[in-house]
C-alpha cells in the first residue's frame, strides 16, 4: 500500500478534531458548567456518609447541611447550580458562547451505603456531556 495513504488515513482522525471548531469551543466551555457540579457533587456524598447513609438521600438540598447554596445567576459559563432535596444536581449553562441553556443532572443512586451517579440532560443530546 502506498505510504501516502497510509498517512493520510493516520491522520484522517487527527484533523477530524479540529473540523468543528465551533462545536470544540461549546464542549469546552460547558464543561465549565460540568466541573461547577463537582463541589456540590462531594458535599452530598458527604452528607449522605455523615448522617448515616441508608436507602435514600433526603434533605441535601442547597444550604443545607454543608451543601452549598444553589448558584441562581449567571456565573461565567454556568446558568445555575441547584441541588434539589433528594441530592439531585441539575446545573444550566447560561447563553454565552454559543451555549443556550443545556443541562447537565446528576441523580444520586443509593448501592450497598454507597452513592452512585446517573447523568442526564439535554447536555448528552447534544454531546456536550
Amino acid at each position: 500500500m502506498n505510504k501516502a495513504i497510509i498517512l493520510a488515513i493516520a491522520l484522517l482522525p487527527c484533523l477530524s478534531a479540529f473540523a468543528d471548531p465551533a462545536e470544540n469551543s461549546r464542549s469546552a466551555y460547558f464543561s465549565e458548567v460540568i466541573m461547577a457540579t463537582q463541589t456540590y457533587k462531594i458535599a452530598v456524598e458527604t452528607c449522605y456518609q455523615t448522617q448515616g447513609g441508608g436507602d435514600t438521600v433526603k434533605h441535601r438540598g442547597g444550604g443545607e447541611h454543608g451543601v452549598p447554596a444553589n448558584i441562581t445567576g449567571n456565573e461565567g459559563n454556568v446558568g445555575s447550580v441547584t441541588v434539589s432535596d433528594d441530592g439531585v444536581i441539575t446545573a444550566t449553562g447560561s447563553a454565552l458562547h454559543g451555549l443556550a441553556g443545556e443541562t447537565y443532572i446528576l441523580t444520586p443512586v443509593v448501592s450497598n451505603n454507597t452513592l452512585t451517579w446517573n447523568i442526564s440532560g439535554s447536555c448528552s443530546q447534544d454531546q456536550l456531556c
